[in-house]
């Protein structure tokens, strides 16, 4: 008997090749979801038109959030300082938890320029990405767009470098307490720093150990880690030196790692 007939005739079999045992009357009701929930042409016209990559819309978005930032620095270091007291305490709290969910949201817009969907033009998506974006949180985006694009090639498979990040979840409720006290304490800087970009010294094994020995020679000819050095030594440059211009500097980039476990959490959450 075929493998069509065995699976008409309603014996069981390992119908997609991934384990899961099916029935007729399974396969049936799957194909019957699917016509059902094929999406209408209103509505793939409408995905289409909110697929159309707008380099505006981009510079938009970028402008907001970095306005944002400003305005929560703006307001802990000059309007309700840290000397005020409580009030000054309460700010700076409120500050920072503002300032972690728009660096979240340059994280996006990072993700966004993997993609290739910030911007037409290769040089300028890659140019946003890198510079008003990604560089600013810690974040390489060719070392991100390399371990990404992997990741959707291979999703969930042996193959899928972020297996290091998903394998180890679901985790019971005290191993998941003990992950955010490790991440509020800032013991998970150095780990998401790893993922995100190269540290001297540090970072050669731990990228073969991570990508393999093949993909990490592949990496190592795109790498933007010496230009990020020069857009920090830049930046280094033009800030202010003095305690109150290094303090103005610190605080936009104390609660992005805070937050990182948290996406992942709930990235794996809906992946599964």
């Amino acid at each position: 008997m075929g493998a069509y007939e065995g699976l008409l005739s309603g014996r069981r079999r390992d119908c997609q090749g991934n384990g899961v045992w099916c029935t007729a009357k399974i396969m049936q009701e799957a194909r019957a979801t699917a016509t059902a929930t094929e999406p209408s042409v209103a509505l793939r016209q409408r995905i289409k038109s909110l697929s159309r990559v707008n380099a505006a819309l981009s510079i938009y978005h970028l402008l907001e959030i970095w306005g944002v930032i400003a305005l929560a620095v703006y307001s802990s270091v000059v309007l309700v300082p840290l000397s005020s007291g409580v009030a000054g305490f309460l700010v700076y709290l409120l500050a920072v938890a503002v300032i972690a969910a728009r660096q979240h949201a340059l994280m996006v817009i990072t993700h966004e320029g993997i993609h290739k969907r910030l911007a037409r033009r290769l040089w300028f998506n890659d140019g946003l990405a890198r510079f008003v974006a990604g560089f600013p949180t810690f974040i390489s985006l060719a070392k991100w767009r390399f371990i990404h694009l992997y990741h959707h090639q291979y999703t969930h498979t042996a193959d899928d470098p972020d297996r290091a990040i998903f394998a180890r979840y679901p985790v019971d409720r005290p191993q998941f307490v003990r992950l955010l006290l490790h991440d509020l304490c800032g013991l998970n800087v150095l780990s998401t720093a790893r993922y995100f970009l190269d540290l001297p010294f540090v970072m050669r094994e731990f990228n073969r150990r991570f990508l393999g020995e093949e993909r990490d020679r592949q990496y190592q000819q795109v790498s933007d880690m010496s230009v990020m050095a020069i857009f920090g030594a830049f930046f280094s440059a033009v800030v202010d030196t003095s305690g109150e211009g290094r303090r103005r500097c610190r605080l936009p980039f104390i609660g992005w790692f805070r937050i990182v476990r948290l996406r992942k959490c709930s990235s794996v959450s809906v992946a599964r």
